[in-house]
């Protein structure tokens, strides 16, 4: 797996990736660069970028969030209000 090392400044491979949960709850991987041993942190595991590539295909990039729904919907509304 491939992140970005702050040291080198360019792209380089993990040595020992591990899935981890940060202090925020969310899931990140976390290695060493190849090239000069710093800690290189790739925010969303593997976990989350299966999740992500699997939401994609099913739906399309539509969202399922009731919340994010329902702004959608009532700024249609409005936008069809101000044209009339």
């Amino acid at each position: 797996m491939e992140g970005y090392c702050l040291k080198c400044r360019e792209k380089r491979e993990m040595k020992d990736p591990q899935e981890v949960t940060l202090k925020n709850g969310r899931q990140a991987r976390q290695g060493t660069c190849s090239v000069c041993g710093t800690k290189i942190t790739v925010m969303g595991g593997a976990k989350t970028a299966e999740k992500t590539a699997e939401s994609d295909k099913s739906d399309n990039g539509a969202s399922k969030d009731p919340v994010t729904t329902k702004i959608k919907a009532e700024t249609k509304d409005k936008a069809k209000a101000a044209k009339k």
